[in-house]
């Protein structure tokens, strides 16, 4: 049995960055199952939330379990790059060039060329 490879999904990040703001704004304690998205699988969540850490957007725990029920991630806050992703990202005019001109250097491997095309000058 093989399992399917998990890929970026920009988004799942962009919702997990935008989900962590809501709870941040209103000042609710921020919880593993705040992050659970119908139709995404726990292991596809706690990997897009360690990309977002690897690029420096998000600060989150992380947990050695990838492959359970629950999620092997949560958020803990946002870096000062990552608020200046998140207000660009939603921008959806931006947010779409972003993507197309992140997919078309043949799908990225990690969210850092999204965050480069987003922080580009327009």
């Amino acid at each position: 049995m093989t399992s399917a490879r998990i890929e970026i999904d920009f988004e799942l990040a962009r919702m997990i960055m935008l989900r962590y703001e809501e709870l941040y704004d209103n000042k609710t304690p921020v919880l593993s199952e705040h992050f659970c998205f119908e139709g995404y699988a726990p292991e596809n969540i706690s990997y897009n939330i360690k990309k977002l850490v690897n690029a420096k957007l998000i600060t989150a725990r992380l947990s050695m379990d990838w492959h359970s029920e629950k999620l092997g991630a949560r958020p803990t806050g946002i870096t000062e790059q990552g608020w200046r992703f998140l207000k660009a990202a939603k921008d959806e005019k931006r947010w779409t060039e972003a993507i197309e001109t992140v997919l078309a250097q043949d799908g990225p491997e990690s969210l850092v060329p999204l965050k480069v095309a987003l922080f580009a000058e327009r």
